[in-house]
């Protein structure tokens, strides 16, 4: 039976984390270590994560004395510490059926490289807000299970966008090395690692089953954040694009991919229109000259119709 590190990075989140620790207390499959790991939370996370620092599972409890300012680089240190080979980085806020581990694992042979499942959004009260939806180019692929080669994946889906929603629904086999790049990073780290990851080659297999619940809050880096934030996000989703094209032999994106990538368009028209009215920018966005008639449909429809 293969062993399993489970990461724990917490900063700020008393409010989640010990109904998150029960979650992986529970789990059905029981070969794993937790690494809890504070990055100087200022409400009581410490205190609860150290009541789980002499459990039988837990074989490491730690806080920096220091905030990181970056969630990846808690990744990094977790799986440095992890003795398991395969890793699951369990965010502090988020939860999981007890059968997650078992069905990710159950297919995880000597070819697998990552496995993931299905997403439910759940409120602050773990309330369901819904199953986490594809782009709608990919709507009918995740609807059921299937296996893909690493290089395949990168090609057809983390090219294009980012298909897994959340690093809770992931479990993967450790790496050699890790991306110091994705430390300077703020919301899109966890794309830019799935594609190192996936270019050094193997298996994925998806379990459609939402086993993984997602939790969506004001913290939750999905959440619409000032209009500078989105921005970064955008550059930061572009660079992840970039990355996994140079990866698939092809170049940057240009006027022949405008229409794969009218996803993005559609992102920044949503953020102009809720962020960057005051600033003109709502009528005249930073895009690239190829991307502007879709955009400006969108732009004309929202004026004429609503």
């Amino acid at each position: 039976m293969l062993s399993i590190s489970i990461i724990v990075p917490c900063y700020n989140h008393a409010q989640f984390v010990r109904h998150r620790i029960d979650s992986i207390l529970n789990q059905t499959y029981i070969n794993f270590e937790i690494i809890l790991l504070d990055d100087c939370s200022t409400d009581e996370s410490w205190e609860i994560l150290k009541q789980f620092k002499t459990h039988p599972k837990v074989s490491h409890c730690i806080r920096n004395n220091i905030n990181s300012g970056s969630p990846f680089s808690q990744w990094q240190k977790g799986i440095e510490l992890a003795k398991g080979e395969i890793i699951w980085i369990a965010e502090s806020d988020d939860l999981a059926e007890e059968n997650f581990l078992e069905v990710l694992m159950s297919g995880f042979d000597n070819g697998v490289v990552l496995s993931f499942c299905g997403s439910l959004y759940i409120d602050n009260k773990d309330t369901p807000l819904g199953v986490f939806n594809q782009i709608s180019v990919f709507e009918e692929k995740f609807k059921s299970y299937f296996e893909i080669i690493a290089e395949s994946f990168i090609s057809h889906y983390l090219s294009i966008s980012t298909v897994i929603p959340n690093a809770s629904a992931v479990i993967f086999r450790k790496p050699p090395s890790f991306p110091e790049i994705i430390k300077d990073m703020k919301f899109a780290g966890d794309w830019y690692f799935w594609i190192y990851l996936l270019s050094q080659g193997g298996v994925i297999k998806y379990y459609n089953e939402p086993l993984n619940k997602f939790r969506f809050h004001e913290q939750t880096t999905r959440a619409f954040k000032s209009f500078d934030k989105e921005s970064q996000r955008l550059r930061e989703a572009l660079q992840c694009i970039n990355f996994a094209r140079k990866i698939d032999g092809k170049r940057e994106i240009g006027f022949k991919d405008r229409k794969v990538y009218n996803h993005l368009v559609e992102y920044v028209f949503l953020m102009h229109r809720i962020g960057g009215r005051r600033r003109l920018r709502y009528f005249f966005p930073k895009l690239p000259f190829y991307f502007y008639p879709k955009y400006y449909s969108l732009l004309i429809t929202k004026l004429l119709f609503t």
